[in-house]
């Protein structure tokens, strides 16, 4: 073993774990090869972390950074802290410990006048119970090192923090105590960590069922492992569901919707799926899916929004998190029986797009006629909050809204439901189901998760022929969404006359 090898057995991520899942934190340790690939969108949100992180440092200037310069060094970031902590005055940038062979890092370490005090910070906007453990562990390592807290604060964002101007970082971030959150939990942890230094140390797997652990407070990255011989139409697929309930149906032996007794407890719309099941049939409201398509009125506007969230507000007048337009796609269809007509708008990245989309918006959808958009209560908030942005354009926005009508609404009320959607109601779910040669795989970009990222990606890139790239695919990406809303009303239209 080298001489400066750290030996620990816990850190913060796998106690954590631990919390979660006795058996994902063994498979952690010992099966690391059963992982699910981790996916773009968890990437990016790694990269949110850490970039926050670095931002909040700017709340504590001229600190000392024991990050390890190289992967996994820890003896050399518990040297650096050791040696910072010599000083009367002093802030550390991941201060690293270990105690009991659990090794911790804190994001901000201060010592001040013999007083000492930690920061956590996260990318979210409000302190979760999971913060919290996270919190009463490094407390717990923090104790066993001699070092007795004043305080600890997780940092959070301020979700009502409108840019005006330079970034005001001590108005972009809170500041929460949980000191006494923290110490009452003391007990808990010390047994925690035994018990999982004991799973750690068994010879085999963990028992553990599956259930709404895997999922909350994250999803599991061992899901493809344990969940690998639950069948497709499983009871867990039934939509509304309490997964410990199901949970406990399933190692009944109750294990697919189709085996559900007649007299189970249910809602109209699980009904609708478990009679789909049983019977391996779709299911039709024919009466009620006329109604909906009798009331559109041309010409038909297919609609389609895509936004990107920055965490930190980039532009003036928004607030983190805050959906930002971008692009839209839209299909016309003029009359009864007439081809769709395509057009769209995609923002240049760099500039703030809201009034250059809701400008191009108000150009291209005209004035009378049915908007239809898929999950309407994303498209109206983003309408809404460019109306309070952007007043001049009031009037034409209520104009697009009073117009709206939601197409997921037949399929959310089950009106219409097929097998292949899985107790779903997504598009994403609803097009292969009715036109399987129609999907999103095959697509350079496969979902609005994945088109918010990569746009936002494109601030400051340079590489024109990537931009360009990217913005087609985009496109492509959108044009699917409302092609597929006009191919869905186009097959509704045709099963109701």
């Amino acid at each position: 073993m080298e001489e400066n090898k750290i030996v620990f057995q816990l850190s913060k991520s796998t106690f954590l774990r631990g919390k979660q899942c006795l058996k994902s934190l063994f498979l952690n340790k010992f099966y690391k090869h059963l992982r699910d690939k981790i996916s773009e969108e968890k990437k990016a949100i790694f990269k949110r972390g850490t970039d926050i992180g670095l931002l909040a440092q700017q709340l504590f200037p001229e600190g000392i950074n024991a990050t390890p310069v190289k992967s996994f060094d820890y003896a050399s970031s518990i040297s650096v802290t050791q040696k910072a902590l010599q000083k009367e005055e002093v802030v550390i940038y991941e201060a690293t410990f270990v105690y009991q062979e659990v090794l911790m890092a804190a994001d901000v370490f201060v010592k001040k006048n013999n007083t000492f005090f930690a920061y956590e910070v996260k990318s979210a906007t409000k302190v979760s119970e999971t913060y919290i453990w996270d919190a009463a562990l490094q407390y717990y390592v923090l104790k066993g090192n001699g070092i007795l807290l004043n305080d600890f604060f997780i940092i959070t964002i301020n979700s009502s923090y409108i840019r005006k101007g330079n970034l005001e970082i001590e108005k972009l971030f809170t500041r929460t105590s949980v000191i006494k959150e923290v110490i009452a939990l003391q007990e808990q942890i010390e047994q925690s960590v035994q018990q999982f230094k004991q799973v750690l140390s068994a010879a085999e797997i963990p028992t553990v069922q599956i259930g709404t652990h895997c999922t909350s407070p994250y999803e599991c990255d061992f899901m493809g492992y344990c969940w690998k011989e639950v069948p497709e139409g499983s009871v867990f697929e039934l939509s509304n569901t309490n997964n410990t309930n199901m949970a406990e149906m399933y190692y009944s032996g109750i294990k697919r919707i189709a085996e559900l007794p007649d007299n189970f407890e249910c809602t109209a719309i699980q009904k609708v799926q478990i009679k789909a099941e049983k019977d391996q049939t779709d299911v039709m409201n024919e009466e009620a899916l006329r109604y909906f398509t009798d009331k559109l009125i041309y010409p038909l506007y297919f609609v389609d929004f895509e936004t990107f969230m920055p965490t930190i507000p980039i532009y003036d007048n928004t607030h983190p998190f805050q959906h930002l337009p971008f692009q839209f796609s839209i299909h016309l269809i003029h009359h009864v029986g007439e081809e769709a007509i395509h057009s769209d708008f995609v923002a240049f990245p760099g500039a703030d797009p809201r009034k250059e989309f809701i400008e191009e918006l108000i150009k291209q959808i005209g004035t009378q006629g049915a908007v239809l958009v898929y999950n309407a209560q994303f498209e109206r908030s983003v309408l809404n909050a460019l109306a309070k942005n952007f007043p001049q354009y009031l009037a034409p926005i209520n104009s697009i809204m009073e117009r709206i009508v939601d197409l997921m609404e037949p399929f959310r009320k089950r009106e219409f439901y097929f097998l292949e959607m899985r107790g779903s109601h997504s598009i994403k779910k609803v097009l292969p189901a009715v036109f399987k040669e129609m999907h999103y795989k095959q697509l350079a970009i496969s979902n609005g998760n994945e088109a918010s990222r990569v746009y936002e990606n494109l601030r400051g890139e340079t590489d024109i022929f990537k931009i360009e790239e990217t913005i087609q695919n985009l496109k492509e990406y959108c044009k699917l969404d409302t092609l597929a809303m006009v191919k869905i009303v186009e097959f509704l239209q045709k099963i109701t006359k």
